[in-house]
């Protein structure tokens, strides 16, 4: 479960379980835990259509949580947009192109679900097929109009849905070949975690081109690097190879310099170098060669006992 770029919860379940397995106590337990904390915090929950069922909307009714859940299509919904989805087919074979219309009405399954709740159908025409969509939810109409909730608060988890591509893929969330389901669960919330991490470092980096970088740019560029630590009386020198990244972005981590620092150009050895100047230290950076960046900083007011050991943790493989 995804907030923005922040994960919430991760839960590993068995292949042959359905959706809703275990939706419901995961939302219970992480709104339970931001209410405790943030009493007036209001709470939207956006899904696709595997979880467009009454136990999940029953639940989200009942404590005061909103939804925006998709709905798998069926006959009567169909039925539901007739008029719309024949004119955007009208129109779409008019002008050649893809055309839709959004219609607003109170839905309930004949069965399954257990009162009558707000529906919005998109009626899209492609080129050469119908493409009716639907979402329900528990937001008024006075709140939200239909157009604005279909485009941009139910299509807006697709953002979300990048954040759980870049778990499984940049931080190895589906290395999950352990014969034991709990060490598979283990190694999943390591992945969390990491996700967290990585989170914590993008909001450090603001003001900087890495800012919105991915987890696999940043962990190439910054964090899987090798730099060799001279510590000297008046100097702590780092060199570090010229794959790292550009030599400007890391100067500025290691510097610590804060936005609107002051920045001046050196000229160095056939290249170009660049000085950030900040509260704490000075720090200069020069290409040496083709394929070695240097590092020296001099502080302003250095320890009594220079550290004699940098340790580097790595957290990816």
């Amino acid at each position: 479960m995804v907030c923005g770029r922040h994960t919430l919860g991760v839960a590993l379940r068995a292949g042959n379980a359905g959706p809703m397995e275990g939706a419901v106590a995961e939302l219970e337990r992480i709104v339970s835990r931001i209410r405790a904390r943030w009493p007036g915090t209001e709470f939207v929950v956006r899904a696709d259509a595997g979880y467009g069922k009454d136990e999940l909307m029953s639940w989200c009714e009942a404590r005061g949580v909103h939804y925006i859940l998709g709905l798998a299509k069926n006959k009567r919904l169909v039925e539901a947009v007739g008029w719309e989805l024949a004119d955007a087919e009208a129109e779409c074979e008019a002008k050649g192109r893809a055309a839709h219309r959004y219609v607003d009405f109170e839905y309930a399954t004949r069965k399954s679900w257990s009162k009558k709740r707000r529906v919005v159908g998109k009626a899209e025409w492609l080129p050469g097929k119908a493409n009716p969509r639907f979402v329900a939810t528990s937001l008024p109409r006075s709140m939200v109009r239909a157009r604005t909730l279909y485009e941009h608060l139910y299509c807006g988890r697709g953002r979300m849905e990048n954040v759980i591509k870049e778990q499984q893929l940049d931080l190895f969330g589906e290395r999950l070949s352990a014969s034991a389901m709990a060490a598979n669960q283990l190694r999943l919330l390591f992945s969390a975690l990491d996700g967290a991490l990585i989170e914590q470092l993008r909001e450090a980096l603001h003001n900087t081109r890495l800012a919105r970088a991915t987890a696999a740019t940043l962990r190439a560029q910054l964090l899987k690097i090798g730099a060799r630590v001279l510590v000297s009386v008046r100097h702590v020198k780092v060199a570090i190879v010229g794959g790292c990244g550009p030599a400007g972005a890391n100067t500025q981590h290691l510097g610590r310099a804060k936005p609107g620092d002051r920045r001046r150009t050196l000229s160095g050895t056939g290249r170009k170098g660049h000085t950030v100047v900040g509260n704490d230290a000075a720090l200069e950076c020069r290409l040496l060669g083709k394929d070695a960046v240097h590092l020296a900083i001099e502080p302003t007011q250095l320890p009594a006992e220079p550290p004699r050991m940098v340790a580097v943790v790595p957290l990816f493989r």
